[in-house]
């Protein structure tokens, strides 16, 4: 069993005993697994009054921010994205309406992004954490929470090998292959 199908199951199991649901309940007029049946138990208010909106859908979003305070009274902006089952395919991204905004950011003197084929980016999810990475940088030079500085956090369990080593810009493959002896690996 992957990691993925096990975190599921767990999920599926403990969805099944909180709420003595076996989902399947709609939402944009399609079953789906962690919608339960009964809409008045579902926690987000968007599905039970059937509402076809998601979260970061058509925008971009992270699953968490904060302000940090350093010792020089300055504040730091920490974003963080978790990727717990996530998986990707190797969809291409890059067309014009998304090129139009993105590149003219990365070909800025200025980018916190390096590479020489922009394209490499557009493939999730390199392409939602490009955007998030551009969003923090453009957040710290328009002073937003009177930030002067940032980070970005990208955090996946040890557990999900497929979606860690798992790399889906063609692009993008030679270069991860160099530099994963760079990774630096945290366990908590």
């Amino acid at each position: 069993m992957t990691y993925r199908e096990n975190q599921r199951q767990k999920a599926t199991t403990m969805r099944d005993a909180f709420f003595r649901d076996p989902g399947g309940g709609l939402y944009a007029n399609l079953k789906r697994e962690f919608v339960l049946k009964d809409a008045t138990l579902n926690l987000w208010a968007g599905i039970r009054n059937e509402r076809s909106q998601t979260r970061g859908a058509n925008a971009t979003a992270v699953d968490a921010a904060m302000i940090g305070r350093k010792p020089s009274g300055s504040n730091v902006l920490v974003l963080i994205e978790w990727k717990y089952t996530e998986a990707y395919g190797e969809q291409d991204k890059y067309i014009p309406a998304r090129y139009e905004i993105y590149d003219p950011l990365l070909a800025d003197e200025q980018s916190p992004i390096s590479v020489e084929d922009f394209n490499a980016l557009y493939y999730e999810p390199f392409y939602q954490l490009m955007r998030q990475t551009l969003l923090g940088w453009k957040m710290v030079q328009h002073r937003e929470y009177n930030c002067d500085e940032w980070i970005h956090l990208h955090v996946i369990p040890e557990g999900n090998v497929e979606l860690r080593e798992r790399v889906t810009s063609p692009a993008l493959r030679s270069e991860a292959a160099k530099r994963r002896s760079h990774q630096i690996p945290l366990s908590f």
